[in-house]
């Protein structure tokens, strides 16, 4: 039961580039988050196995759509004084 949301977030994170694309980056991280919420809900409301697992997964989903297209929504939108003036290669700043 663990993996299925880690499988989910594979699935979103696979199809996080052709949302992104398709629609944008602020679209992927609305629909990242409505699904897992939907997931959440699903899994709240379950009363039987299979339907936590069906949530899990579509939490998942969510997951993986908002955990690949978040750094990149945010990376877009700084501005360029606040970016450090100097890259240094492999430097998190």
């Amino acid at each position: 039961m663990t993996a299925l949301l880690q499988l989910g977030a594979f699935v979103g994170a696979a199809i996080s580039g052709f949302v992104a694309d398709q629609y944008s980056r602020r679209m992927s991280i609305f629909w990242g988050t409505f699904i897992s919420i939907i997931g959440a809900a699903i899994q709240t409301a379950a009363e039987d196995y299979a339907t936590l697992v069906a949530g899990r997964f579509i939490a998942g989903i969510g997951t993986g759509l908002l955990s690949s297209t978040a750094p990149m929504c945010k990376s877009d939108r700084v501005d360029r004084g606040s970016r450090p003036l100097k890259r240094r290669r492999g430097a998190v700043i």
